[in-house]
């Protein structure tokens, strides 16, 4: 079994959805039958195996608003596979956090315009711009909510990702590892 201090994890990132690759040497329907007969109970942590896909979640009983989930995704190419995994929030989280980007992004360009709009038309143009800037600001503030929530959720995902080293037996099936 991998120690988590043995693991060389890609936490100082700035992304926040972390990815890595790994190269292995078992064959890829192998990979995903050791991920179905795993006891991944007992480590706290929920398995779903979809064609060649796997999704690691925490359980609901360990569960906390910023809990991550790892995506891993197996292609067999010639006698290696390729392992990809992607590190994210709940899909729910994502996508709030997604449209809250661009609802930000949205509200900057149209007060971008009215701001544009009312200088050429020799208008005040402090209300706009001052928006523009408050807009700007919760973009900013929201970005570092995201960052706070995936400190939040570093413990879990060096969980996921020992525990998705375990069932894979890196240490026997690894060539190399390389972070993206």
């Amino acid at each position: 079994m991998i120690k988590s201090h043995e693991i060389k994890f890609p936490t100082e990132q700035i992304v926040l959805r972390p990815r890595f690759t790994l190269l292995l040497t078992a064959p890829a329907k192998q990979i995903l039958e050791e991920f179905k007969q795993s006891n991944s109970k007992q480590y706290g942590i929920v398995t779903k195996v979809i064609d060649h896909h796997v999704i690691l979640k925490i359980s609901k009983s360990n569960q906390h608003y910023w809990s991550p989930q790892l995506h891993i995704e197996l292609e067999h190419c010639t006698s290696i596979t390729k392992l990809n995994g992607l590190f994210g929030p709940n899909p729910t989280i994502w996508t709030l956090f997604m449209f809250l980007k661009f609802v930000f992004s949205g509200l900057f360009i149209g007060f971008g315009v009215w701001a544009a709009s009312n200088y050429l038309l020799e208008q005040p143009t402090a209300l706009p711009i001052t928006l523009s800037l408050l807009v700007c600001i919760l973009g900013i503030a929201v970005y570092f909510i995201a960052q706070f929530g995936k400190k939040m959720g570093q413990e879990q995902m060096v969980e996921l990702y020992t525990y998705m080293c375990s069932v894979v037996r890196v240490e026997e099936h690894s060539l190399n590892a390389m972070n993206n």
